[in-house]
């Protein structure tokens, strides 16, 4: 996700199939409202990040 401006994740993302990786950079900031994001790779937040009530975030061992 690359935006100078704000990105939201207002649900769970990769719940269902986890995401490879995810990548957010700057300038803009991150918002993480829902209750997970699942990755089977990295997860790697390069602007200011606000989480929302209890969010997880998880990386799995490829092939979990």
């Amino acid at each position: 996700m690359n935006t100078a401006g704000l990105t939201r994740f207002g649900g769970a993302v990769g719940s269902t199939q986890p995401l490879g990786s995810l990548t957010t950079d700057g300038p803009g900031t991150t918002q993480i409202n829902g209750p997970s994001i699942q990755t089977t790779g990295t997860q790697s937040y390069g602007d200011p990040v606000t989480l929302g009530g209890n969010a997880i975030l998880t990386s799995l061992a490829a092939g979990t």
